[in-house]
Order: C-alpha cells, then sequence, then structure tokens
C-alpha cells in the first residue's frame, strides 16, 4: 500500500478547503469500510465504532457529528483541519491492515475516554 500523493505538511483535506475559499470542509468517514454501516456491525465490545472528524468551523464539524452520530457511529472531533493530516494517515493504516493484512472489512476504530 502506497502513501497518498500529497506534499509534504497537508492533507488532501486541506488542499481541497484551499480550492474552495470560504466552504466549510469537514474531514470524515475515510477511516470506516462501507460494510461497517450495517447496523450490526456498529458497535464492538460495548462501544460504538468511531469516526474521527476535523475542521476549522466548529458549528461545521459540530452539524457533520451529529449526522455521524445518528448512523448510530461515535464521532471524535477535532477542531482544526490540520487534524486530517492524522486522520488520513488512519484510514491508510485500516485499509493496510483490512486488505493488505488480511483482517477484512469488518476493520475499524474504537475510541474511549479515560
Amino acid at each position: 500500500l502506497s502513501p497518498m500523493a500529497l506534499p509534504d505538511g497537508t492533507s488532501a483535506a486541506e488542499i481541497i478547503a484551499g480550492m474552495l475559499p470560504g466552504a466549510q470542509v469537514v474531514k470524515a468517514f475515510n477511516t470506516i469500510f462501507a460494510a461497517n454501516f450495517a447496523p450490526e456491525r456498529l458497535e464492538r465490545a460495548g462501544h460504538r465504532l468511531a469516526v474521527f472528524l476535523a475542521g476549522d468551523d466548529r458549528a461545521a464539524v459540530a452539524r457533520v457529528a451529529d449526522f455521524v452520530a445518528s448512523l448510530g457511529f461515535k464521532p471524535v472531533a477535532r477542531y482544526t483541519l490540520t487534524a486530517a493530516r492524522q486522520i488520513e494517515a488512519m484510514g491508510l493504516l485500516v485499509i493496510a491492515l483490512g486488505y493488505v493484512e488480511g483482517l477484512g472489512d469488518a476493520s475499524a476504530y474504537l475510541f474511549s475516554e479515560a
């Protein structure tokens, strides 16, 4: 699995935001395989699957977080679009684990606060 072809120190979400001045860009859903949208897959070990969010506009992130929760996932938000860099790397990791390492499309992140 090769890394994304992006300039160092940026993310796809930041590049998109730069192309759309004034747009409210929120990074979400890149760490969730489509198969995990099935209701029976939304929870594991008593925790909802995490969807990580990043965006500079708090209201936009909150709207996307509400949507994420309405689907049965646990929204985990950062209020800076630069966090999309880490979230995009997490997406690459779950893809590698799921497909390269053979764990399959049920692979997903759980997130629990201390």
